[in-house]
């Protein structure tokens, strides 16, 4: 048998990360649903993450230039990041991450490494 009506709760109206296409070099404030390509050639780059998220927001973080190991990637929020309220920091050539916000008490917690 059809199904002849659609329920909302079936709609999932995500589609996907938002990829920018401007290569962060400096400091800045990511946005939810957005991945970012971080260059730490010249120094470090801290992110802080939204500061109103919402359960299951996202943000992805990749180590562009292959540089974090030297000047690391620090990750900020006004909210907790895996339970705690230090920064995080990605300390490894090539590395990633993908953060999903999932409450308040841990906060953004990390879906891929």
């Amino acid at each position: 048998m059809a199904q002849t009506k659609i329920k909302k709760e079936l709609i999932d109206a995500s589609f996907g990360t938002e990829w920018q296409s401007t290569v962060e070099t400096s400091n800045f404030t990511s946005e939810a649903s957005k991945g970012y390509f971080i260059n730490t050639t010249s120094a470090g780059v801290t992110v802080t993450l939204p500061a109103n998220p919402s359960v299951g927001d996202i943000v992805e973080l990749i180590d562009y230039a292959g540089t974090s190991a030297t000047n690391n990637i620090i990750i900020t929020s006004s909210n907790n990041i895996e339970g705690s309220s230090n920064d995080k920091a990605l300390k490894t050539n090539f590395a990633s991450t993908r953060l999903v916000y999932s409450d308040a008490t841990k906060g953004w917690v990390t879906s891929s490494t």
